[in-house]
């Protein structure tokens, strides 16, 4: 096939908490996407997807009010707050796989000394280095349901300005009230950078500068709601250079004594996907998949 391994674009090792276990997974992903007005049987991943950028889109940029930010090369989650035993959250990745950390206690606004119960937020983590130290942040990029209130159809600016007033400013002066209380976080929350699209070249001058990875832009419409599954108004635009198609990994498991061999299938409908081609990891990578390449992983190929 066209592919091979020296194109397999890798997902960031990055994982934080415990995994859940799939009965309570199974009861929770259907609460999610109630909150979400996604489809109740779909078999994707409940948060908005862009679209590529094309050429029909300058006019769109145009006519409406959009934010631009650079697209972080990190690990996507959708992250839930709850109040279950004192404070637990649940993570949701592109997979449609659970992790979670208990006692994580986000402070509410008008009473720190109450915490977040079902708050939604959507964005990814990243981890960085610097002067030898590796450092996790939670970059959000959209809020959706706020203690049990669902925010999606409100406009985007608006969303943006309840997460900076209702849950960073609150967990920031916990923190600086209580310095321990950082310490102990698996990972810092902070708003993600973005500019009205007419800064672009200020995004752009600033990508150097990231100390994590970055493959493209996101433009986000000001004035429009959030939109599970795909946005049509939400445009990704990557150079040439990181264009890639997504396949979902199938892992047939051989006799003992053989090797796996891999199936890489893509989306045909909103439940479903179909074979495309087979995959084999060249020599030098194969172990690494063997090891770390699990059935229904999203694997990125160009």
């Amino acid at each position: 096939m066209a592919f091979n391994q020296h194109q397999l674009i890798p997902r960031p090792d990055i994982k934080v908490g415990f995994r859940l276990n799939d009965e309570y997974a199974d009861t929770l992903l259907p609460r999610i996407r109630k909150l979400l007005r996604s489809e109740p049987n779909s078999k994707r991943f409940p948060g908005t997807q862009p679209v590529d950028f094309e050429l029909c889109h300058f006019d769109l940029l145009e006519s409406e009010e959009y934010f631009v930010r650079d697209k972080t090369d990190g690990k996507r989650y959708i992250m839930f707050f709850t109040a279950k035993d004192g404070g637990t959250v649940f993570m949701l990745d592109e997979s449609n796989k659970f992790r979670f950390l208990t006692n994580f206690k986000l402070p509410l606004r008008h009473n720190p000394n109450a915490i977040h119960d079902e708050t939604m937020m959507d964005g990814e983590i990243v981890m960085e280095i610097d002067d030898n130290k590796k450092c996790l942040r939670y970059l959000i990029f959209d809020l959706m349901v706020l203690n049990g209130s669902v925010l999606i159809e409100r406009p985007y600016n608006k969303r943006m300005g309840m997460l900076k007033q209702d849950v960073i400013e609150p967990l920031n002066a916990a923190l600086k009230r209580n310095p321990e209380l950082e310490k102990r976080m698996p990972f810092t929350m902070e708003i993600k950078s973005m500019e009205l699209s007419y800064g672009l070249i200020n995004t752009l001058q600033k990508i150097p500068s990231l100390k994590y990875g970055n493959d493209g832009l996101i433009f986000v419409p000001v004035n429009r709601p959030y939109e599970p599954d795909i946005c049509h108004e939400l445009l990704l635009w990557k150079p040439t250079n990181q264009m890639f198609v997504n396949f979902k990994i199938k892992i047939i498991k051989p006799s003992r004594d053989k090797k796996p061999i891999y199936q890489l299938l893509i989306a045909s409908d909103e439940n479903t996907h179909k074979f495309h081609d087979y995959f084999t990891p060249d020599p030098q990578t194969e172990v690494d998949w063997i090891k770390n390449v699990h059935e229904g992983d999203i694997g990125q190929f160009w």
